[in-house]
């Protein structure tokens, strides 16, 4: 509503972009939660509070992706950047998870408009755009 009702002009690119990472945090979140069929999802959303990043020291943080199964959770990061994406985003999504204060296995799943700059392992799913059509096509 805020990016179209009373505008007079298109908006620019930093605005679009804006719009269209919270859209893509949406989207991701309704993604792997379909793409875990094999799965019974239990719930899915998204985290914000404070994470502990060091001893006595708190952040207010969000996680993007929260995707819970009677197996395991899914904890995930959205990045609607130019940039590659990986290592460092990786490292923050596990701070921030420690507040989640989980008894079940977790997964880490990074979402990435370009790309990545590290290597999908067993622990790690890596979803760019390419992939997800694909297994959008493979879930139908």
């Amino acid at each position: 509503f805020t990016s179209v009702y009373g505008k007079t002009r298109p908006p620019s690119e930093k605005e679009l972009n804006n719009f269209v990472s919270k859209r893509f945090e949406l989207f991701c979140r309704e993604f792997l939660a379909e793409y875990l069929q094999g799965e019974i999802v239990v719930k899915a959303g998204r985290w914000w509070g404070q994470a502990e990043i060091s001893p006595g020291n708190f952040e207010q943080r969000e996680i993007d992706v929260v995707v819970e199964t009677q197996q395991k959770i899914y904890v995930g990061e959205c990045k609607w950047t130019n940039e590659k994406i990986g290592e460092k985003e990786l490292k923050r999504l596990k701070e921030s998870a420690k507040a989640l204060n989980v008894k079940k296995p977790v997964r880490w799943v990074l979402f990435s408009k370009n790309g990545f700059n590290i290597q999908e392992t067993d622990g790690l799913l890596l979803f760019d755009p390419k992939r997800i059509e694909t297994e959008i096509k493979h879930l139908r």
